[in-house]
């Protein structure tokens, strides 16, 4: 939580954070599967013919395994959510940087959107909404009903609950 510490204020400390899940690394797990399968594919099939067509289709899944794993990388550590007793705070990107920076409130809602995978494995994308218009949305974040359900309990706390109730 690089950005959150070093922008505190006096007298404001954190009170939860949220982070990308790990699901973000499943297309670099996946591609690189599908790498080693082809890279070994005249063992493991007995095709001594297909061999440089296999290991060129190894090299190419093998060098999106690495660039889907560098994109992964990068979006979970790059990606900070924060609630203090102060405020919400929401850090994007890592050269280029998108932050939202909310007291309590201004915190018009957070909203929460999940497909099946996931409420199976326990990400979603978090929407928040500030005053004025300001919006922005994280996706694949880890234990996103807890984010919201404790940015609520922090407005509530403040004694300003969200203008409008954020969806289940």
């Amino acid at each position: 939580m690089g950005y959150v510490t070093n922008n505190l204020m006096p007298g404001e400390h954190i009170l939860h954070t949220a982070g990308i899940h790990g699901f973000v690394f499943v297309r670099a797990l996946l591609l690189g599967a599908v790498a080693c399968v082809l890279f070994n594919v005249d063992v493991l099939f007995d095709v001594q013919d297909k061999h440089d067509i296999a290991l060129a289709a190894a090299a190419f899944f093998a060098f999106f395994a690495v660039i889907s794993l560098l994109r992964a990388a990068i979006l979970k550590v790059s990606t900070e959510l924060a609630i203090t007793n102060r405020r919400l705070i929401v850090k994007l990107g890592l050269f280029g940087s998108r932050t939202m920076e909310l007291s309590h409130g201004k915190v018009e809602g957070v909203a929460v959107q999940q497909g099946v995978l996931g409420r199976l494995f326990g990400f979603g994308t978090v929407v928040v909404s500030g005053a004025g218009g300001g919006r922005i949305a994280v996706g694949r974040v880890r234990g996103p009903h807890d984010f919201r359900r404790r940015a609520s309990g922090a407005a509530g706390d403040a004694g300003m609950a969200p203008a409008q109730p954020a969806s289940p």
